[in-house]
């Protein structure tokens, strides 16, 4: 048991693994991972209900997919309103493909799950667009950007010790992207795309703040295409260190195949910086084509976001009239974190009156 700022946790063993072996034939990991699945459900509802059964809660939340059918189970068991509260989702892209749709069950059942509420961060997969092909009531949808916290970010400072540090020249452009290496990121995509913008430009440094899966195939592609004086890899930054490296970096560029739109670009732009971006998911709902950033077909990546780049990198100017837009849409369009937790907060206390009046009227009638 945990206290946090009024906040009482209680822990369970129950974790489990449920990503399976991608050489495994599909059909077996396809079971593996329903077998898992039902194992958590069991374990996860049988240890909720005997804890709700004692402190006897007003509300249950099931935060994200694994644990969303297991509180609502617990919700009714107990007799008490339920919300799901979910971080984007992967099934933007693969609500066509039979075989991809039938491995994310447990994403499917998340959303369906009725719940009196289903929370949806809005980190541009177009959640809102998913619910609504897997039949979520829109009244019951809160598709909500997440919070991010503008006093962690100075546009405009310089942090010349950290270009330094990291050894890249004074005079170079710095194209730089901050995720996890993972698939959906294609950060890979970066690497292959230098050698065109430096045809062109020879003063850029690309800057990869993060680390993942896909690490070692990035370094290989870099030395593959003898790229080692350009390219930093920063490794994993802790998140409270991040900005100086927004604020050392000239132009954010996006690659994820899901979507440009989460959270890194809009740091990015609260630090003023222009996105260059694939136009995927719904990243057009926050970098606006000409005004923030520059957008890129992602079936044309490979001739039109070189040039997208070489072109900011020549346009000092242009650079500075796209990043202080973005600044300016995120400070009109983005929730701080305190806001968006008074939102949640907010909402989660309308379920449980809502609930409630529902008691007494079944009663009276």
């Amino acid at each position: 048991m945990e206290i946090d700022e009024g906040m009482v946790i209680h822990r369970y063993s129950g974790a489990i693994r449920f990503d399976s072996n991608p050489r495994r034939w599909l059909p077996l990991r396809l079971a593996s991972r329903v077998l898992r699945w039902l194992y958590y459900l069991v374990i996860a509802t049988a240890q909720a209900w005997r804890l709700g059964r004692r402190i006897k809660p007003d509300l249950v939340v099931g935060y994200h997919y694994h644990p969303a059918v297991p509180a609502y189970l617990v919700a009714r068991l107990l007799g008490v309103p339920n919300l799901t509260r979910l971080f984007g989702t992967q099934l933007n892209r693969i609500l066509d493909d039979p075989w991809r749709r039938l491995g994310a069950f447990m994403q499917i059942f998340a959303l369906r799950v009725p719940a009196s509420y289903l929370v949806m961060h809005d980190d541009g997969s177009e959640g809102n667009v998913v619910a609504a092909r897997l039949g979520v009531p829109a009244a019951r949808l809160r598709f909500w950007r997440d919070g991010y916290d503008p006093a962690m970010y100075r546009p405009g400072e310089r942090f010349d010790d950290l270009r330094a540090r990291l050894g890249i020249p004074a005079e170079h452009c710095v194209l730089f992207c901050v995720g996890r290496m993972e698939e959906d990121k294609r950060m890979d995509l970066l690497v292959e795309m230098l050698p065109d913008v430096l045809r062109e430009e020879k003063a850029v440094t690309l800057l990869l703040v993060g680390d993942g899966r896909d690490r070692p195939m990035i370094e290989s592609a870099i030395h593959r295409l003898g790229l080692e004086r350009h390219v930093v890899l920063s490794g994993a930054v802790r998140r409270d260190e991040l900005p100086p490296y927004f604020n050392l970096g000239d132009i954010f560029v996006g690659t994820s195949g899901r979507t440009n739109a989460n959270l890194p670009p809009i740091e990015a732009m609260s630090c003023a910086k222009p996105v260059v971006a694939l136009d995927t998911g719904g990243t057009r709902h926050l970098v606006e084509h000409g005004v923030t950033g520059l957008l890129v077909d992602p079936a044309r990546w490979r001739e039109d976001l070189p040039w997208a780049v070489v072109s900011l990198v020549r346009d000092p100017a242009r650079r500075v009239a796209l990043g202080r837009a973005g600044l300016e849409r995120v400070r009109r369009g983005i929730p701080t974190i305190e806001e968006r937790q008074r939102m949640e907060v907010e909402l989660a206390v309308q379920a449980v009156r809502e609930h409630r009046t529902r008691h007494r009227r079944g009663r009276r009638s």
